[in-house]
């Protein structure tokens, strides 16, 4: 019986060839592979690219700090902070401010008289709208240049489009700055109050069934107060509301300017208002976003 071959001398078995691995260490070692030679063409590898240098190191402690900032901003009830509206009330008559940097109005003129424009929205919508993001509108006027005479136009949010005449956005519920940023239009007044905090129920977006119904306001040239209830199924709590008007050529009328604080059953938040029909209320890390709607509610004696 033939004897098995004999390996040839001086040779060996070898043992299967091995794959390289393909996975990647999220933190290699620094003491890892040479460098590639520098010069054209020449790249970073991917260990190097993920080494956990200093520099690397505090992007990561900055970007883990933000994601907690932002997290730490809850809706009132929890959950996500829905998108608070932008309704803008255009109804009324506006002057160029040719000092727009101090609070009080500088009517820039445009030959004898105020540039102005009076603006008047579609019938189907209240005067000062309180509901509608989107409606037309019919301007007139004379701001120095184009044509504002009898000129169809749009509100769609906080945007105005009068065509051939202007083009800008609300900057706040009183103000109009052109897209150019050139032009600031502020409300002039009229007389009578034309912002009431108490026109409908003030309704959270996080929860349906919280409302709050503003009964009574007092109006003053530069503040104001109201007050009224925050109604969640049959609990009620005492609301009280603080606010800034502006006098815009007249102190009597005291338009709305700015929501400042709203106390809710004795703890106090910071207000800003979100175009006429919205206010988000913060306290702490909490956000409470309120939107005016239509409806009956009435407080209870409290």
């Amino acid at each position: 019986m033939p004897r098995p071959a004999r390996p040839r001398s001086g040779s060996h078995a070898r043992s299967p060839a091995r794959t390289p691995s393909r996975s990647l260490a999220l933190w290699p070692s620094t003491a890892g592979p040479a460098r590639r030679a520098s010069g054209a063409g020449a790249h970073l590898s991917p260990r190097t690219l993920l080494r956990p240098t200093p520099s690397r190191i505090a992007l990561l402690a900055v970007a883990a700090s933000l994601l907690l900032s932002l997290g730490s901003l809850t809706a009132c009830g929890g959950g996500e902070l829905a998108i608070l509206g932008y309704i803008g009330a255009a109804g009324g008559s506006y002057v160029i401010d040719a000092t727009p940097a101090t609070a009080a109005v500088d009517e820039q003129l445009c030959g004898a008289s105020a540039c102005s424009l009076s603006i008047v929205p579609d019938p189907s919508v209240d005067f000062f709208n309180y509901y509608a993001s989107s409606y037309a509108i019919t301007a007139n006027g004379n701001l120095g240049s184009g044509n504002c005479s009898n000129r169809a136009g749009t509100v769609n949010g906080a945007a105005v489009s009068i065509p051939g005449c202007f083009t800008g956005s609300f900057r706040n519920v009183n103000e109009l700055l052109s897209s150019d940023g050139q032009t600031l239009l502020r409300y002039s007044g009229f007389n009578f109050n034309s912002t009431r905090l108490t026109e409908g129920v003030w309704t959270d977006l996080a929860r349906e069934n919280y409302r709050i119904k503003l009964s009574g306001q007092t109006v003053g040239s530069t503040s104001g107060t109201a007050t009224g209830c925050a109604l969640n199924g049959s609990a009620s709590e005492a609301v009280s509301v603080t606010f800034t008007t502006a006098d815009n050529n007249s102190p009597s009328t005291g338009r709305l300017a700015s929501v400042d604080t709203v106390t809710i059953g004795g703890l106090s938040w910071s207000a800003e208002m979100v175009g006429v029909s919205g206010l988000r209320l913060t306290r702490g890390g909490t956000v409470m976003q309120l939107a005016r709607r239509t409806g009956s509610d009435t407080c209870p004696t409290l």
